[in-house]
């Protein structure tokens, strides 16, 4: 058998084989050239995403083959490139934390840009979190007229807003009590939390008014409508909150409007968890509900702690 014909001298040509992906011309391997397997494989993925073919991530390569039909999977050829790659992009979300601060005074095509550069890191970064857009306030609750992908907010600490409901139902045993969900598993934030009653994002082109989201996520998460209410949903103010948890790629900032509504007594039964979202409700004397934010037995989600202070500012005054 003869010698594999060389495209030059310090270059071999490797094929490359990946997952197919939504774009036709993917189907089939193609190939690069390359002074060493690693230099090839980075050439491809800038091949790839060159196509702009929805969905794509580096880690989709599944090997190279090169002009002597050895296959050459990534995680043997890598090594300290592929380290360095994972530095760099940190690195490099650290410095649009600063330069975004929060999502004050960047331009919707900023945005867009930044948005597009991050897409291949989206599997690896913020795997689960959602790609709906979110609009952005200022640490006021003041829109800045510009939205960003959620998985983008919870990775850059873009601030998004965010309805949070505290829900009280007169207990037949307990007389007022909080009504409080545990967040199901499967959750991407704080699992398996205590948290507040109802709470969820706004959406972009959705109505600009928290009320209403509170009410739609109110809807989504519990089947409860204004007709299992004994009046209106209650402003009790808003506040702006920060969070980090690096270890999970998240940076959350938000502005939080809080209301607090009373469910009818017979209406108690008609609570649903049609959406997966809530796992259980927890009923809460209203008495020893503060006592929540002293203990350190049960994990308690951030909304919850920051929300439940302003619930029971509120009730104190009424």
């Amino acid at each position: 058998m003869g010698q594999p014909t060389r495209w030059s001298d310090d270059k071999m040509r490797y094929k490359v084989i990946w997952h197919d992906a939504e774009d036709d011309r993917t189907g089939s391997p193609f190939f690069v050239e390359a002074g060493s397997p690693s230099d090839a494989y980075w050439l491809a993925v800038k091949e790839i995403k060159s196509w702009k073919v929805k969905g794509f991530i580096p880690y989709d390569i599944e090997c190279l083959v090169d002009e002597n039909d050895q296959y050459l999977h990534p995680d043997f050829f890598l090594g300290e490139k592929r380290e360095e790659h994972h530095t760099a992009v940190q690195s490099r979300l650290d410095e649009l934390r600063q330069l975004l601060s929060h999502g004050e005074g960047i331009s919707q095509a900023k945005l867009n840009e930044i948005a597009v550069e991050l897409e291949t890191e989206k599997a690896r970064l913020r795997p689960n979190d959602k790609t709906e857009p979110l609009p952005l306030f200022d640490t006021h609750g003041k829109p800045l007229g510009t939205t960003a992908p959620r998985w983008i907010c919870h990775l850059l600490a873009l601030r998004h807003r965010c309805a949070h409901i505290l829900l009280l139902w007169k207990s037949p045993a307990l007389g007022e009590a909080l009504v409080l969900q545990i967040r199901d598993w499967n959750k991407d934030d704080s699992p398996g939390q205590i948290d507040i009653s109802v709470g969820g994002h706004m959406k972009a082109g959705e109505s600009t008014a928290s009320e209403d989201t509170a009410l739609a996520e109110m809807l989504e998460e519990t089947e409860l409508t204004v007709n299992d209410l004994e009046g209106e949903l209650r402003s009790v103010g808003g506040y702006a909150f920060d969070e980090s948890r690096p270890e999970e790629n998240f940076w959350n900032s938000e502005w939080r409007d809080v209301y607090v509504a009373r469910v009818k007594q017979d209406r108690f039964g008609s609570i649903h968890f049609p959406d997966g979202e809530v796992a259980a409700f927890v009923v809460v004397e209203l008495g020893k509900a503060g006592k929540l934010l002293e203990q350190t037995i049960i994990p308690m989600a951030s909304a919850l702690r920051g929300s439940l202070l302003k619930c029971l500012e509120s009730l104190r005054r009424e």
